[in-house]
């Protein structure tokens, strides 16, 4: 345990001098694992790496109230959540959560619910994105479509990353030939059991995606 976090403390220490970290995640379709990749990086941040964390769910309705919404409080005066820890925005008014990630210091999560033109600035404003979608072959396509209809591929290579939600011979081989189109590296989405109660098996993932 303590060598992991000696190796991981070392790879922070890389970007601790950069601007916080604004991790946004959205999903190519609905319910492929942005919400619980989302809460297990924001809790990896915090109780791993020590850090104040700001969950935002950029959504029209909220999945998490009834999970995290016991204790209210106040960020400015926007109505938040805090549960073990970290701070939960769930809204969809966009001038308020640039408002908040432009005035907070704090790393952010961003859990989009959708990608679009009214919610582009908030994820232009993040300096780590996630796609997360599935490579099944009847899901391909969709992927691509995702990647150019938002135009993606003309942003900093560096601060993209994809993600496939399934692993086998034939999504691999699909794989590779995003890899190629997108010039980056396809990961696998996190096997993760309970976002709120992270292992250590899992903080080398988590390290990767924060980048």
């Amino acid at each position: 345990m303590k060598e992991i976090l000696l190796l991981l403390n070392n790879k922070i220490k890389k970007i601790e001098n950069k601007v916080n970290k604004k991790v946004c995640v959205v999903g190519v379709s609905p319910n492929v694992g942005v919400t619980h990749l989302c809460i297990s990086l924001a809790n990896f941040m915090h109780s791993v790496l020590g850090k104040n964390v700001i969950y935002i769910e950029l959504s029209n309705e909220s999945q998490l109230l009834s999970v995290v919404g016991m204790k209210q409080i106040l960020i400015g005066d926007i109505l938040a959540y805090e549960y073990k820890g970290v701070r939960y925005v769930l809204s969809n008014d966009i001038d308020a959560i640039r408002n908040i990630m432009l005035r907070e210091n704090a790393w952010f999560v961003v859990d989009m619910a959708s990608l679009n033109e009214e919610t582009r600035p908030i994820f232009n404003n993040c300096n780590n994105r996630i796609i997360i979608g599935s490579l099944r072959p009847w899901c391909q396509r969709e992927y691509y479509e995702f990647i150019d209809k938002l135009g993606l591929l003309e942003y900093d290579m560096d601060q993209m990353t994809y993600i496939k939600t399934d692993t086998n011979k034939k999504t691999n081989i699909i794989a590779s030939g995003l890899a190629n189109y997108t010039k980056s590296t396809i990961k696998d989405l996190p096997i993760i059991n309970d976002p709120f109660s992270l292992k250590e098996e899992n903080f080398q993932e988590l390290m990767d995606l924060i980048r």
